[in-house]
């Protein structure tokens, strides 16, 4: 229909007058009506005006009961707007002249209601149409002005505004209808510049508007000639956008809320009488490959977007308190009890999502970080509400979901795993769910990992096909996370000791299931047969190779910690049985068994390696039975199996490799091996310092057990064991110690421990001799080697030469202890040959100062006071000390720490009366070119008081008072003492010289 100016339904003439007559009365509501009207136009709704009316159609669909359609057409020169639904009413007409007085007041699932949103037009126009069915009106800056200027009392004001003045508070008739098909139609003509703002407004527009607008079914846009239709269905909580090619669905979860009395009050008049504020999420669930981006932000929408942003994957369209600006939520109790509101009914859309989708639905979980308050306040509003929900399936029930505090994750992307340890642990969540692990952070289930998950299951009552589905799944595990495993054993218990566990199920296993008993008691456990799998070997369970459970840690331990007779009795017993239940090819498999205590027919229990099976060849050479087994309290046990253990049968040698060079390990492997290292110590003490010995490694030390056990009467008998190749190597090849990167050697244990027995009886190796060196023949007695080899008696420490007994450590002070003896005899030469060799000894083997010293008197030997002994280092010297005389070289008084005949004629006095100096004959120096050219030619020479032959001074001048004396003194100055009786008979016999010069040629 047409309606004409002449034709006013709306009364806005009526309208105009009372507005005016307002304006006339007071001027500053003028004021206050065109500024109100500039900061909606200008500010909160300046970007507004294609949403604003796009809001109203919404709720004229709405009033009209029907899905609403909308087009919309925008040219260069104006803006339309036409829509479906209820038309244009009086109450609408006085709404859209007043600012802030809606005529919904009581709004039933409408969007707008506060009166002020057609304000958003004049940012674009100054000339609105609204044509509907029920009439026409307009609204016009110029007729406003025409109005206005004819006031008095306002003209100025306008003035003073630069012509601008309130547009929307006097509506006009207007000539005008709407489009065909629809009920209104608002036409803008479009202010300079207007065009690209519209524009882009329009472009804005998608699916996310259409969602906010619940009355809006169809929207057509029409820019210049390009146009582009959203269509809207519904079909429960589904909502299908199309747009062209492009669809998107949507999973809508709307929900109407009140407001509590008391929350009521806190808000304006206007709003007080809302009975209700609708909620509703937004969920994308599906885009065709032909859609672009969603152009909307993640805002929330309240009801049309703000400027609040909000970083959840669906978006929040509700009716929020807005402050002035119309952009911000305003915060308040109100806007907390909505937004908890929210946040409950977000959770409830999640937890749908997770029961028809599955765990895709935890992707809308929110992750960590906001983005301003709102947003803030909602998403932990939104924590707390999802912990209650029951969001994450059931690892065995797919029908079940569980909430975070009922649930149990474990830490695992192996769903075979999950699943099985899910029939044992209650609760326990889908390995395919647990994997979302931001989701499961806010959740906050009890966590495990796959080693926590392994500790619960040791009380677990499974049955072994359970169990070995439980190792099958394990396959691929760290080792490191499966040290608490626990295994099924024979007897349905359950250990986590992986390391102590046995299998007897394998191929290679040498032991039957029979044999649990007696592994049992040797610290292991035995698998159940049903659970053998590869894995457990993988993670140290060991199979029934008796080389391996012979030396099993738990073994050993077990071994070493049984303390009483019962105890040690038992493990001895058992470590037996096993052996004798191994078939007879794989015994020789069975290694000794290291710490394994047997009773001794003393009443006394001993290492196995100390024990001495009866009747063999080593026991027949014991001095008592003390280290015999005492057979009758093992029971029926073979002298084979005894042997397996390390007991012993015969001397027989064990090696040992890479063992630490400290007294209490050593002590360990053999007898008294802590003095054999503490004596390898000071033997190495000038080549390695102590505290680095303590430090070094033996590269292998090899023992010939049994030595110790031997009677000292039966040395005889056993000599010939000593020659074995096996027996004899270990005591002739040297020990090799690694000390700071270099190698030393001492004697082996053996060759040090026989040295001290009696193997000569009752002598000791270091006691005899053999026939050789004579210096040895007044010190030792001589033995027969007795069928020994010479490398093995020279390892013992029989004494061969001299000179090796003196390099030994204690080898000086053994010689002076022997020639101390009273009962020694030894002949001058001989003793004087000892002592020259004594002087050469190295400085770190010189022996503690003796207090008796045995010296050389005529052809015998006589024993003195050391300190009444002078060493003689010169033949000219010893008429002045005949009966202290000790020959030798001047160093061996600094060794033996004695007075030396050097030191006590240090600038001794010479008689020089009836001295001549005289020219020593040419004869002589052609014989010793080296003799002095003079000497010193005394009737009587007198040192010291005493009369001598011959002296040689300190100078180095030769004195004589006879011919021989003068031979003698040449000879030693010269260096030629040997040549002293030549020399003599040439001073006596001048014309010999010529043959004796010819007899030279022949020396």
């Amino acid at each position: 229909m047409r309606t004409s100016d002449t034709v006013d339904p709306f009364g806005t003439e009526s309208i105009r007058a009372r507005v005016l007559d307002t304006w006339r009365a007071n001027p500053a509501r003028f004021r206050e009506d065109a500024n109100a009207e500039q900061d909606f136009a200008l500010g909160g709704y300046r970007d507004r005006a294609v949403v604003e009316l796009l809001q109203n159609a919404s709720d004229a669909a709405t009033s009209g009961g029907r899905p609403g359609q909308v087009a919309i057409q925008l040219t260069e020169a104006e803006l339309l707007v036409s829509n479906t639904g209820a038309h244009l009413t009086t109450e609408g007409v006085a709404s859209l002249a007043s600012l802030r007085a809606s005529a919904k007041r009581e709004p039933s699932g409408t969007v707008g209601h506060f009166g002020v949103g057609f304000a958003a037009v004049l940012a674009v126009s100054n000339e609105p149409v609204v044509a509907s069915t029920s009439g026409v009106i307009r609204f016009s800056k110029t007729a406003t002005r025409a109005l206005v200027i004819d006031e008095a009392s306002l003209a100025d004001e306008l003035t003073r505004r630069a012509d601008e003045l309130p547009i929307l508070r006097l509506p006009f008739v207007a000539d005008a209808s709407p489009a065909d098909g629809f009920t209104t139609t608002v036409t803008l003509p479009l202010v300079p510049g207007a065009y690209q703002d519209v524009q882009q407004m329009l472009e804005q527009i998608d699916a996310l508007t259409l969602l906010a607008l619940p009355g809006i079914g169809t929207l057509s846009i029409t820019i210049d000639d390009r146009s582009r239709v959203l269509s809207l269905t519904r079909d429960g909580s589904d909502v299908k956008v199309v747009e062209g090619e492009t669809t998107t669905r949507w999973h809508v979860r709307d929900a109407v809320v009140g407001l509590p009395t008391a929350l009521a009050s806190k808000l304006p008049v206007e709003e007080r009488a809302r009975s209700h504020y609708r909620i509703t999420w937004a969920l994308p669930i599906d885009v065709n490959v032909h859609a672009p981006e969603l152009v909307s932000p993640r805002r929330v929408h309240a009801p049309t977007i703000t400027d609040e942003q909000l970083d959840l994957p669906a978006t929040l369209i509700a009716d929020l308190p807005l402050d002035p600006s119309r952009r911000r939520v305003r915060s308040g109790d109100v806007t907390l009890h909505l937004l908890r509101k929210a946040a409950s009914e977000y959770a409830d859309l999640v937890a749908e999502r997770a029961a028809s989708e599955g765990r895709t639905a935890l992707a809308l979980i929110p992750e960590p970080g906001f983005h301003g308050e709102v947003d803030a306040l909602l998403r932990a509003e939104i924590r707390d509400e999802l912990v209650r929900r029951p969001l994450l399936r059931s690892a065995t029930n797919p029908e079940r979901l569980l909430t975070g505090s009922e649930a149990t994750v474990v830490r695992s992307t192996n769903n075979e795993l999950v699943m099985r340890l899910a029939t044992a642990i209650p609760d326990v969540v889908d390995s395919r769910w647990s994997a979302a692990r931001q989701a499961l952070q806010l959740l906050a289930p009890r966590e495990l990992t796959v080693a926590d998950a392994l500790d619960l299951l040791i009380d677990a009552r499974e049955s072994p096909e359970w169990w070995l589905e439980l190792y099958s799944a394990l396959e691929g595990e760290d080792p490191a996370t499966l040290a608490g495993l626990p295994i099924l054993l024979t007897d349905g218990s359950l250990t986590r000791d992986i390391r102590g566990a046995v299998d007897l199920s394998g191929e290679t296993s040498l032991l039957a299931t029979e044999s649990a008993n007696s592994l049992e008691s040797l610290g292991l456990k035995v698998i159940h047969t049903g659970v053998a799998h590869p894995l457990l070997f993988r993670l140290g369970a060991s199979s029934g190779d008796p080389e391996q459970l012979f030396s099993h840690p738990a073994v050993l331990a077990r071994v070493k910690h049984a303390d009483d007779d019962d105890e040690m009795l038992e493990v001895a017993g058992a470590a037996l049985s096993l052996i004798d239940l191994l078939p007879v090819q794989s015994q020789s498999q069975a290694p000794m068994l290291s710490g394994l205590k047997l009773p001794c027919l003393d009443g006394y229990f001993r290492d196995a390696s100390e024990c001495v099976v009866p009747d063999s060849p080593l026991a027949k050479l014991l001095a008592e039975d003390d280290a015999v087994i005492d057979v009758a309290r093992l029971g029926d046990v073979r002298s084979e199996s005894l042997e397996m253990v390390g007991a012993l049968t015969s001397l027989t040698v064990r090696r040992h490799f890479e063992v630490p060079f400290e007294p209490d390990v050593i002590a360990a492997v053999f007898a008294d091996g802590d003095q054999w290292v503490r004596d390898g110590m000071d033997l190495l003490s000038d080549e390695a310092p102590h505290d680095s010995a303590l430090g070094g490694i033996v590269a292998e030390v090899q023992v010939v057990a049994g030595l110790d056990l031997v009677a000292d009467h039966l040395w005889a008998e056993t000599k010939a064991v000593l020659n074995d190749p096996d027996v004899r190597r270990a005591i002739v090849t040297r020990t090799e110690v690694l000390i700071g990167g270099r190698r030393h050697f001492l004697p082996s244990p053996a060759a040090w421990w026989l040295r001290e027995a009696p193997v000569f009886s009752p002598m000791t190796p270091t006691e005899v001799r053999l026939d050789g060196d004579d210096r040895l023949a007044g010190l030792l007695p001589e033995v027969a080697p007795a069928g020994l080899a010479n490398d093995v008696l020279a390892a013992i420490g029989v004494r061969v030469r001299l000179e090796d007994w003196l390099a030994e450590f204690d080898g000086p002070g053994e010689v002076l202890d022997k020639l101390a003896q009273p009962d020694t005899h030894v002949d001058a030469s001989s003793l004087v040959s000892i002592y020259v060799a004594l002087a050469q000894v190295e400085e770190k083997n010189w022996p503690d100062p003796p207090t008796k010293l045995r010296v050389p008197r005529g052809s015998g030997t006589v024993l003195m006071e050391a300190s009444d002994v002078i060493v003689v280092g010169c033949p000219h010297h010893r008429p002045l000390y005949e009966e202290s005389a000790l020959f030798g070289p001047a160093e061996l008084a600094e060794i033996l720490e004695v007075k030396s005949s050097a030191q006590q004629l240090a600038g001794v006095q010479i008689d020089t009366t009836d001295t001549a100096a005289r020219a020593v004959p040419e004869e002589v120096r052609d014989l010793v070119p080296d003799a002095p050219t003079t000497y010193f030619e005394h009737d009587r020479l007198v040192v010291d008081g005493v009369e001598v032959p011959w002296w040689v001074d300190e100078a180095g001048a030769v004195h004589a008072s006879t011919t021989d004396g003068l031979a003698r003194g040449l000879a030693w100055s010269a260096g030629q003492w040997q040549r002293r009786w030549e020399l003599a008979a040439l001073l006596a016999e001048p014309e010999l010289a010529p043959m004796a010069r010819d007899e030279r040629h022949f020396d």
